[in-house]
């Protein structure tokens, strides 16, 4: 059976609504929901193009796409509920992003491993190191002055039209002919 994200998500939208209808109104949802939504149309497309045509390694072109699908995807609503949008969101998640899928792995890894051979607990500091990189760097980048872009003037309106557009330019959406042109 073929997958359906739309399905999938609007189920768990519905389970957690149900139980928190505000929820719908919360930052931290609409942007993980947005973030989904974003990784199932565009990585794909994008990644495609930048690995075919531009002939980016895909693990690169994999990396990049999302980094950038979902930093289009949650900047209206950081614009909307907090005023300000990071510009250096995307190197900072080409650069954490995988280092923290490493970490996770190594913990789960480690978990298992040292359960068996206790003596082997100190490997568990390399993902520890590996976070703690994670934190400084992401604060660090955050002291900068020019990292963050404060926005006043967008509207629930704005964020509609800009998540309006990204649907219209979405596969979902988009003939099979202008498809073809990208394929």
């Amino acid at each position: 059976r073929q997958y359906d994200l739309l399905s999938s998500l609007g189920i768990a939208g519905f389970v957690i609504l149900i139980f928190n209808p505000f929820s719908v109104f919360d930052a931290g949802f609409l942007m993980s929901f947005l973030c989904v939504i974003a990784i199932g149309f565009f990585v794909q497309p994008i990644s495609k193009f930048l690995n075919q045509k531009a002939r980016v390694p895909t693990v690169i072109a994999d990396s990049f796409a999302i980094s950038l699908v979902t930093t289009l995807a949650i900047a209206p609503i950081l614009a909307l509920y907090f005023a300000k949008i990071s510009v250096l969101s995307l190197v900072v998640n080409m650069i954490c992003v995988p280092l923290f899928s490493l970490a996770y792995i190594m913990v789960f890894i480690l978990v298992i491993v040292v359960s068996v051979f206790g003596f082997l607990g100190f490997l568990l500091m390399v993902p520890n190191w590996i976070l703690q990189f994670i934190i400084i760097f992401a604060a660090w980048i955050a002291t900068l002055e020019f990292s963050i872009i404060e926005i006043y003037s967008l509207s629930i309106i704005g964020a509609t039209a800009f998540y309006m557009v990204l649907f219209f330019s979405s596969k979902m959406y988009i003939s099979p002919w202008v498809q073809r042109l990208f394929a």
